[in-house]
């Protein structure tokens, strides 16, 4: 799904979608979209890689340093986009959280594994990745919600769950079974 959505991103541009959402988003400056988008697809193309073991350390690293830049980027964008979400304020503080935190999360990461403390760099990398993957669980949850609710009310509970969700799984697993 990481690929799907990585290159549904990439391309949405030239998807041809009309609506409120894709033409608001397609009306920002280009390059705050592509900085989230293309960001955002490097992210997600190399997290699961990044959650695997990893015999060759060299590799886990590089890899850990483009992924690093990628989710920069994205969250340059990405809070830029933010700004005009559909759905009003509640979207738009939904969308500043989930960049901060993918970002500090992120941080705290790579400034544990800076430290030589890899046992909390794991865990910082696994909210962070949760973070990443929320691109996906926005795309599983969507048609749910625009079933059910209108398209203003369902934007703003996507932006409030798809990433909330994420991190609670990450907790649980960080907590529950990185702990036995």
């Amino acid at each position: 799904m990481a690929f799907g959505i990585a290159g549904y991103g990439i391309l949405l541009p030239h998807l041809g979608f009309s609506g409120p959402i894709h033409s608001r988003l397609l009306n920002l400056p280009g390059y705050y979209f592509y900085l989230h988008t293309l960001g955002g697809a490097v992210a997600l193309v190399l997290a699961p890689f990044q959650l695997t073991r990893n015999s060759q350390r060299v590799w886990h690293k590089f890899r850990g340093y483009i992924y690093t830049l990628s989710v920069m980027i994205s969250c340059i964008g990405g809070l830029y986009m933010a700004q005009n979400a559909y759905g009003g304020l509640p979207s738009v503080i939904a969308l500043n959280l989930l960049a901060f935190f993918w970002f500090g999360t992120t941080c705290a990461g790579v400034w544990m594994a800076i430290k030589k403390k890899f046992s909390a760099h794991k865990r910082w990398m696994i909210r962070s990745i949760a973070l990443t993957l929320a691109a996906i669980t926005l795309r599983l949850i969507s048609p749910i919600l625009y079933a059910n609710f209108s398209l203003y009310e369902a934007q703003q509970i996507i932006y409030w769950t798809c990433w909330p969700i994420n991190l609670l799984i990450a907790e649980f697993y960080i907590r529950k079974l990185l702990h036995n």
